[in-house]
């Protein structure tokens, strides 16, 4: 470690920020510890000649770094962002703030950061500070457009819109947006329907911001007129740091190949900058080519944003040049601890950022395995040829996939098995698309027609590399899904890694290092699957019901291992649930099959997630209520199913025995059509196993239901799935009355207050039961354990 004296001093800064985190320190006592460690530490160095003193002292210095990191970790932490009220949506409320940040346009809206100083509406009066991310929507192209061009960061606005908290993790696995925004300082969202609901109060700009911004702005005009969608979406991507023109099924395949790295503005893109500027300068002597080759790297954090992996890339490749300028040694490691600090120094949140994660993890294995991979290529295919330097370049494509595989596998879950050889093709592709994108747009300033021929080049070299992508990231065989992968997983891998690096010079037979190799990689596969939970373990009777937003899902699992679904959500051109949140969840349980679906009824609207599901050929059996070809509704559900050539069941009121349940389907209406598309009926799925049955009720109107008597029994349940449609309050309180749940579970969007009004009245009335919002808590898990109905809290 005396080689790396920086590396010594951020790995205890580093622990320092890790432990405030966990253990939350007072800031007093931090401080206490930091100076009094400080002080005496010094004063045993300078006046102690004793050896075990000095020892001592090191011990105090230590300390004092680490309560500074936990210090500057806890301090940050006062400032964190969240939401400040109560209600997640607040309708119809005015804003006033000024604009710290403005993103790049988007294909029909603005989005910009507002730092918000006061907020009105109807029943609210604050006068809180917070960041609020706001999207300005309009229907008209030209409105954004023009908006777009008249503001600027340090403008001050009034916005009329909707408040909103970022959405939560609603299912398991699924990504905590709330979580993302307040990480990076912002406490909620505000979307503003059209532009004539915003004014600009007051034009004053924040001159250094805003040229940054103009500068990214004339960027992103001048790509946008060279390049095609396709190209420009990347191009905007690798020199400005905004994917969000890029497509979800194409990063969905860069993640499949094993090379969403290269999407992402980092070390390897800075290294590229710094290639392209040396041998742009490189008639320059070597004192003025560095320089310009510096200021370049500092032009480039600043259009990209000045995001954490581009700034600790940018600061290792600064220190390089610079060392290497004063004719100084550098030693790579503790370049690497330098940035490390910096930037954890501006932001210790920064740390538990997996950007930063990813990022540190595999510029640090290159730094450790790459040489031992030289080494052994060297020795094997000697001389400087083709094949030396493939192996070479899969050397370091190795060497860096081994540090991030945890990263990969916890926040991806997907391991790819080709990442390998994409990485061969793709990373050279970006250096040769970002060299041409950078020329295009130099020559755009005074030869368009040379800068057309360029951009024209890259527009085929980026065909070429989508196409190459999409085909590669497409194969069955291009990845895994790993869903099980968990931080403690993360820890046992870098524990066992640590390990071998320490012991493998320790052994020169390579039987014994092979045996090594096997002994680290069984316990750490052993260790690993000590934490690995289901959320529907074998032999038990497990129901979730699945927030879909509009419509409703409920999936569950038979102690004999029966899969049923009850719904799927609904589905348009810009979300399908289906294909969006239960296809996920699926994988991320390892289902492949869902034995039994039962649909309550034929909407496109309210069903549609089930047509994805099908098209994978997920669902066994499908059955559906009795399509009737009077309805205009229940022909077009029965032709997009392809039902004529498939073994779907029509059903209306039947008992299905599954495994060692039973499941009882009834339709009910009053003979009264709503009109001549649809076909709608109260449904009643219920699901009997041993004393315990579970009711998902799909009501639409209840006008004499609870008088019919052969209902009786069947309507009495311990668990109540209640979706109401358009009913009165004191409706829903009189059929909530009459079922007498154990557990009360709202699946559609019924008003809070009117849920909380008709829960008030039924507790007045001595009904007890849990209640259990799907809107307000997300996902709802039940489990029978010992014939005992459970909720299971799935998010700890």
């Amino acid at each position: 470690m005396k080689q790396y004296p920086f590396v010594g001093f951020v790995l205890i800064f580093i622990i320092g920020i890790i432990l405030s985190k966990f253990l939350n320190p007072s800031e007093t006592l931090l401080i206490v510890i930091l100076l009094v460690a400080l002080s005496i530490g010094l004063f045993i160095s300078f006046f102690s000649r004793i050896h075990q003193h000095k020892q001592i002292a090191e011990i105090l210095f230590a300390l004092s770094i680490l309560s500074f990191g936990a210090y500057l970790f806890n301090i940050s932490q006062n400032n964190e962002a969240s939401y400040p009220f109560t209600e997640p949506k607040i309708k119809k409320v005015y804003i006033y703030g000024k604009i710290t940040d403005i993103s790049l346009i988007k294909k029909n809206h603005i989005q910009l950061v507002l730092s918000v100083d006061s907020i009105k509406s109807v029943n609210l009066n604050s006068y809180k500070t917070f960041n609020l991310l706001c999207k300005i929507f309009d229907p008209s192209t030209k409105n954004v457009k023009y908006l777009y061009n008249r503001l600027g960061i340090g403008n001050y606005l009034l916005l009329k819109g909707t408040l909103a908290e970022g959405k939560r993790m609603r299912n398991p696995g699924e990504f905590d947006y709330q979580k993302y925004l307040e990480s990076i300082g912002i406490s909620g969202t505000m979307s503003v329907s059209k532009i004539q609901n915003l004014k600009i109060l007051k034009n004053s700009t924040s001159l250094i911001k805003n040229s940054i911004f103009a500068l990214r702005k004339n960027i992103d005009s001048s790509l946008r007129k060279l390049n095609i969608p396709e190209s420009y979406a990347l191009l905007r991507g690798l020199l400005l740091a905004d994917r969000s023109e890029l497509d979800y099924k194409t990063k969905e395949n860069f993640i499949n190949a094993g090379v969403v790295h290269v999407l992402a503005v980092s070390g390897l893109h800075v290294g590229y900058i710094v290639l392209i500027f040396v041998l742009l300068f490189s008639r320059f002597n070597i004192i003025l080519r560095y320089s310009l080759t510096v200021l370049g790297i500092l032009l480039f954090l600043l259009i990209t944003g000045v995001h954490a992996p581009v700034l600790r890339a940018s600061i290792m490749a600064i220190i390089i040049i610079v060392t290497f300028l004063s004719n100084r040694s550098t030693n790579s490691f503790n370049s690497l601890a330098i940035a490390a600090f910096i930037v954890l120094l501006i932001n210790p949140n920064e740390i538990f950022n997996a950007g930063f994660q990813l990022s540190f993890s595999a510029v640090l294995s290159i730094l450790i395995f790459y040489p031992y991979f030289r080494k052994l290529i060297y020795n094997f295919v000697p001389g400087n040829n083709l094949v030396q330097k493939l192996l070479l370049f899969f050397a370091v494509s190795f060497a860096a996939q081994i540090g991030t595989l945890p990263f990969t596998l916890l926040y991806f879950n997907k391991l790819s098995i080709i990442a390998l050889f994409a990485n061969l093709v793709v990373i050279p592709l970006i250096g040769v698309i970002i060299a041409l994108g950078i020329v295009s747009l130099v020559l755009s300033i005074f030869w368009n027609w040379a800068a057309f021929i360029y951009a024209s080049i890259n527009i085929v070299i980026i065909k070429a590399l989508f196409s190459f992508v999409n085909i590669v990231g497409s194969l069955s065989i291009s990845h895994l899904d790993i869903y099980q992968f968990s931080v403690i997983d993360t820890l046992l891998f870098y524990l066992f890694l640590v390990i071998g690096i320490l012991y493998w010079n320790k052994f020169r037979n390579s039987r014994a290092k092979f045996i090594l190799f096997v002994l680290l990689a069984a316990n750490f596969i052993l260790y690993s699957k000590f934490d690995n939970s289901k959320l529907f373990p074998d032999s038990q009777l497990s129901i979730m019901a699945i927030d879909v937003g509009k419509g409703d899902a409920i999936l569950g699992k038979l102690p004999k291992g029966n899969i049923i679904l009850i719904d799927a959500g609904s589905a348009n051109q810009r979300f399908d649930s289906g294909a969006q949140i239960v296809f996920p969840l699926l994988q991320r349980m390892d289902i492949d099959t869902i034995g039994d679906a039962f649909l309550s009824e034929v909407d496109n609207k309210i069903n549609g997630g089930i047509f994805f599901l099908l098209d994978k050929k997920i669902i066994k059996n499908l059955y559906l209520p009795k399509l009737d070809s009077v309805f205009s509704q229940d022909m077009e559900f029965k032709e997009l199913i392809n039902y004529d050539k498939s073994n779907f069941k029509q059903i209306n009121n039947s008992i299905i025995p599954i495994g060692n349940s039973r499941i009882y389907k009834l339709s009910y209406s009053e003979n009264k059509r709503i009109n001549d598309k649809t076909n709608r009926k109260n449904c009643f799925i219920k699901l009997q196993h041993g004393k315990n049955s579970y009711l998902f009720a799909n009501i639409y109107n209840v006008d004499n239901l609870l008088s019919l008597e052969s209902l009786n029994k069947f309507l009495k349940s311990d668990v109540l799935f209640l979706n109401i449609r358009n009913i009165q309050k004191q409706i829903i309180k009189e059929f909530i009355s009459y079922i007498k749940p154990k557990v009360l579970i709202p699946v559609d969007d019924i008003k809070k207050n009117d849920l909380l009004k008709v829960n008030q009245k039924l507790q007045e009335d001595n009904l007890d039961y849990i209640l259990k919002d799907i809107n307000q808590d997300g996902a709802v898990l039940l489990r029978e354990t010992n014939n005992k109905i459970k909720l299971i809290d799935w998010k700890n």
